[in-house]
């Protein structure tokens, strides 16, 4: 997402759906969202692992609400509701599940960074972070969430051997 070395960075505003869970704000780019659902009723799958939050009835169709706090490591998320992005095709049967509000904003991709150094424990789901006026965001990245969470159902069915 970086310009390659040599040339200038030319502004690239993109809108993201940022939300904040304990003291740090993450951000998904709205091109990978279809909808926001509120997740008001979440039925449970009995030993689904624990980036499957559960499924939600979307108006009659049934979608996996992934469980983004779990998917990103993240240990302080409240119980409770939440609101649903719902991805797009050909991935709209999944959504991103956040217990936070979410919001719209718009950041330049010309200022994505890497992840600072030490966070090595990370899940690799972030695209980086970015600096607007508002604070920090981590972009997080909707291909890698949704392979974190294919590897975790993997780890959690695959027979030994």
């Amino acid at each position: 997402m970086k310009p390659p070395p040599g040339v200038a960075a030319a502004a690239n505003p993109v809108p993201v759906l940022v939300f904040t869970f304990g003291h740090e704000v993450y951000g998904v780019p709205l091109e990978g969202v279809k909808e926001i659902f509120p997740a008001d009723d979440l039925y449970p799958v009995p030993r689904a692992p624990r980036p499957i939050r559960g499924l939600v009835d979307v108006r009659g169709r049934m979608v996996t609400a992934l469980d983004v706090a779990a998917l990103i490591a993240c240990d302080d998320v409240p119980a409770g509701n939440g609101n649903l992005m719902i991805l797009v095709e050909p991935r709209d049967h999944l959504g991103l599940w956040s217990p936070a509000a979410i919001d719209l904003r718009t950041v330049d991709l010309a200022g994505l960074r890497p992840r600072p150094d030490g966070r090595e424990a990370d899940p690799e789901v972030f695209a980086g972070f970015i600096a607007t006026p508002q604070g920090l965001v981590t972009l997080l990245s909707v291909d890698r969430l949704v392979r974190a969470c294919e590897q975790e159902i993997l780890k959690r069915y695959r027979a030994p051997g």
